[in-house]
């Protein structure tokens, strides 16, 4: 089992250090990831994430189309047994004979479902009721956002985003007698291509049939996608550069720290990362603003200033709130200031937290500036020694040589 978390952080803007994660995360994401899917030729089907996709009434979750003479009794068939077992809800046309327009009923089908699967395989552009279909998909996905899942059964995607092949012989007939639908059937073909689906062209169909219900019921039953506005620009770039970071093949704990100043956009590109891989997953969790959990932040302030879990019982709440307040929740700030206010007197506590409140646009940054005007002169001194020659190296060591140095290697070295 592989468990993957990113933190974003709310900091200096010059911070470019990710590596020990010691500030805080406004957003946390936590993902368990119990299937690896190997052999997949989907990047992502296509996820609606600037809107919601809880139940608004929906009769189905899936409408499927499929193309009966081909796959009705095998392929197609097969994948619509195990939707139904995994407990999608699925709308299929049993009818082996179609009228020469699509009915009214399935137009309504498509309407009513909250996604669709369309299986293209050889001879499914012959159909005009297919196309029909397809297009009128589409255009739900267009207005109200519905997902769409391709699937190219034994047919090259190419050859459906470009109408080549048989898809494009089956529209020499079109030419003549169905020009009024010709664009509209052609625009709707390119725009499926277009998604990111499964090619079962290769290998057994019951494998193929397993990873792609397996990841449908990961969409449709175990999660929702975060609201993130439409067509962000340059969005995908940012996506890129944190998937290296995720490792997602990986069975290690992953932690991804995003650094900015507010209302950057770090909200977004953490929502956009979670909608791209949570469909991967057996079960996942996007926690937001963290920070507004006061109980967690007082804890941790109080670990180190009180060295206990809890405050003192006759310990002034207002001013405890007024620490946790100004640190934002923010743990690498209450580290920080629990430990310069720890065994400090209240008078103290007033001029260091009026010292921390005074420039509050910058006061995270201050922060370690005010834990390092703490020290004295040659605190300091051993502070940057340690900080260019000596992290990670011995206590004893550290102490003997800063002593040889003439420097108070045993008093100041502590921890």
């Amino acid at each position: 089992m592989s468990v993957c978390i990113l933190r974003f952080f709310s900091i200096i803007p010059s911070c470019k250090f990710l590596g020990s994660f010691l500030s805080t995360s406004n957003f946390t994401i936590c993902f368990s990831l119990a299937i690896k899917y190997q052999n997949l030729h989907l990047l992502m089907p296509e996820m609606y994430y600037d809107s919601f996709y809880s139940n608004y009434g929906w009769t189905y979750d899936e409408f499927l189309s499929f193309r009966g003479e081909d796959t009705r009794h095998n392929f197609t068939n097969h994948l619509y047994t195990h939707l139904v077992q995994r407990g999608i809800t699925t709308f299929r046309d049993d009818r082996l004979r179609r009228e020469e327009e699509i009915q009214p009923e399935l137009l309504k089908a498509i309407e009513e479902s909250r996604s669709s699967i369309v299986v293209f395989s050889k001879n499914y552009a012959d159909s005009r009721w297919c196309l029909d279909e397809l297009a009128k998909i589409m255009d739900r996905r267009r207005q109200s956002r519905q997902m769409v899942f391709p699937i190219f059964y034994h047919v090259d995607p190419s050859d459906v985003h470009k109408q080549t092949g048989s898809f494009g012989e089956a529209f020499i007939k079109y030419e003549e007698n169905r020009k009024n639908k010709l664009q509209r059937w052609k625009k709707a073909l390119t725009q499926a291509a277009n998604i990111s689906g499964w090619h079962v062209n290769k290998g057994y169909e019951s494998k193929h049939i397993e990873e792609i219900t397996t990841i449908i019921a990961n969409i449709i039953l175990n999660g929702k996608p975060l609201f993130v506005e439409y067509n962000l620009v340059g969005i995908d770039l940012h996506f890129e550069k944190l998937s290296l970071e995720l490792r997602m093949e990986s069975n290690d704990v992953c932690l991804v720290g995003i650094c900015g100043m507010g209302r950057i956009g770090k909200t977004t590109i953490a929502s956009y990362v979670y909608n791209q891989i949570y469909w991967k997953l057996e079960c996942s969790s996007f926690l937001e603003k963290v920070t507004e959990n006061s109980n967690e932040p007082l804890e941790l302030f109080s670990q180190y200033v009180f060295q206990r879990n809890l405050p003192k019982k006759d310990f002034d709440e207002d001013l405890l709130n007024r620490v946790v307040y100004s640190c934002q929740g923010l743990p690498l700030a209450l580290k920080v200031l629990g430990s310069l206010l720890c065994d400090k007197t209240r008078r103290e506590w007033e001029s260091e937290l009026h010292k921390f409140e005074k420039e509050p646009e910058v006061k995270i940054r201050n922060v370690l500036k005010i834990s390092f005007d703490g020290l004295d002169a040659s605190q300091k001194e051993v502070f940057l020694d340690i900080a260019c020659f000596f992290e990670g190296q011995d206590r004893d060591f550290v102490s003997k040589v800063l002593n040889d140095c003439n420097l108070y290697g045993e008093i100041d070295v502590r921890g």
